[in-house]
């Protein structure tokens, strides 16, 4: 299989998010489930081309989403693996907190806002959470469901840019997603920051279904 420059030789690399034994019925069907698409309906008038008669109003419907995620498609490059838009490499700024340890770049110009790479990991339940671990993220609280990747992901779990700024800043949304988009950074210096360079969000992919936890 092949793996990103830099990957953990003794660490699983996922190329899809894996669901523990814990995992619900309910909260499987909820990781598989694509947010609500309703129709609206409008109505508009219009003319005869031989007279000024007006005809009655005819529906016109038009697609919206009800939910604040966005849809990701299958072939996108943030769910690519390896990624191509990000690198693992050592955070070599000595006054960066996470100094000597390892954090991800860009490996392309990338525009704000925008995702960059899926955050890969075993998807658990509210009574398996790791107290201990550094990677152990909510993917969706109502449903009692969490990502965890630290015993394996995908570059997403090299996100390492702290400097006073949580990166792990979810932002509220009408639905969940089957998995967290996450965002590169690692570099820069200074004590302290503004604004996270890569900010954590949900979305959903319909060619991204979790399997089974080995």
């Amino acid at each position: 299989m092949s793996k990103p420059k830099n990957w953990p030789p003794s660490l699983p690399y996922f190329k899809a998010p894996q669901h523990g034994k814990d995992l619900t019925p309910t909260q499987l069907q909820f990781l598989r489930t694509k947010p609500n698409i309703i129709t609206t309906k409008t109505t508009t008038s219009t003319t005869t081309s031989n007279s000024n008669s007006k005809h009655q109003p005819q529906p016109q419907y038009h697609l919206h989403e009800d939910t604040l995620l966005p849809l990701i498609p299958a072939s996108s490059p943030a769910t690519e693996t390896p990624c191509p838009r990000v690198k693992i490499l050592p955070i070599t700024n000595p006054l960066h907190p996470a100094h000597g340890q390892f954090g991800l770049f860009a490996a392309a110009n990338i525009l704000p806002g925008e995702l960059i790479v899926a955050y890969l990991g075993r998807l658990h339940g509210k009574g398996t959470t790791s107290e201990e671990s550094d990677y152990d993220i909510w993917l969706e609280r109502e449903m009692d469901v969490a990502v965890d990747a630290a015993l394996g992901g995908n570059e997403g779990r090299f996100v390492n840019d702290y400097r006073g700024v949580p990166v792990v800043s979810f932002s509220p949304t009408s639905s969940s997603s089957s998995f967290a988009g996450g965002g590169g950074g690692g570099g820069g210096g200074g004590r302290g920051k503004g604004r996270p360079n890569a900010r954590f969000g949900n979305a959903f992919c319909a060619g991204l279904f979790p399997i089974e936890y080995q």
